[in-house]
C-alpha cells in the first residue's frame, strides 16, 4: 500500500479480508478469529521489530491510512449491521415466541448473563459495578455465531426465536439500566 499512488487503496485490505475469510471457511477454521486477528496485527504492525518485516509492511503514511480505513469501516459497519438484522428479521417466524420453552430458556440465559457479570464486577472491580451491570448486549456476533454452527451442531430449542428473545432482553435491560443510572448520576449532582 505503501507503493500505491492511487486514491483507492482500501481494497486491497478488503480484498484481503475476503481472502483471510475463504481462507477460513475452506480449512474449517472459525473466520471471525481469523479476521479478529488481522485486524489485531494491521492496528499493532508497528509493534513489530524485525527489520525484514518493518521494511516491508510498514511505510511513512501507515498511521494514517489505518485511519481512513478505520473510519471507513465503522461507517460501513452501521450499513452492515442494520442489513444483517433485517435479514434475520426475515428468517425469524414471529410464532415461535409463543412457545413456553424459549421464553423459559431465553430468561434463563439473560438471567444468568447478568447475575455472572454481577459478581464478577463486586469480585473484580468493586467501584462503579451498578450501571456497568447492565451493558451486556448480546447482539450481532451471537447471531453470527450461530448461523456459521454447521447443523449437525445446532440444537432445536435454539433457534432465531430464542437469538431475538436474548438480544431483545438484554438490549431493552441495558437501555432501561443506562436510563436508571443516569438519573440516580444527575440527583447526586444536584
Amino acid at each position: 500500500m505503501g507503493n500505491l499512488s492511487h486514491h483507492i487503496k482500501f481494497l486491497l485490505i478488503i480484498s484481503i479480508l475476503i481472502l483471510v475469510y475463504a481462507i477460513g471457511l475452506s480449512y474449517q477454521l472459525s473466520s471471525l478469529v481469523l479476521i479478529l486477528s488481522f485486524g489485531l496485527f494491521l492496528n499493532n504492525a508497528d509493534a513489530i521489530e524485525h527489520a525484514w518485516f518493518r521494511g516491508i509492511f510498514i511505510y511513512k503514511n501507515l498511521s494514517n491510512d489505518l485511519t481512513q480505513l478505520y473510519q471507513l469501516s465503522a461507517e460501513s459497519a452501521f450499513i452492515i449491521r442494520t442489513f444483517f438484522f433485517v435479514i434475520f428479521g426475515f428468517t425469524m417466524n414471529i410464532y415461535d415466541l409463543n412457545n413456553v420453552d424459549i421464553i423459559a430458556n431465553g430468561l434463563f440465559i439473560l438471567a444468568s448473563i447478568f447475575v455472572i457479570r454481577f459478581t464478577y464486577l463486586r469480585l473484580f472491580r468493586k467501584e462503579n459495578s451498578g450501571a456497568e451491570t447492565f451493558i451486556a448486549p448480546r447482539g450481532l456476533i451471537s447471531i453470527l455465531l450461530y448461523f456459521n454452527l454447521p447443523a449437525s451442531l445446532k440444537m432445536p430449542q435454539v433457534g432465531p426465536a430464542f437469538l431475538f428473545m436474548v438480544v431483545l432482553g438484554s438490549s431493552l435491560i441495558m437501555s432501561i439500566g443506562l436510563l436508571t443510572s443516569r438519573k440516580k448520576v444527575k440527583a447526586i449532582e444536584e
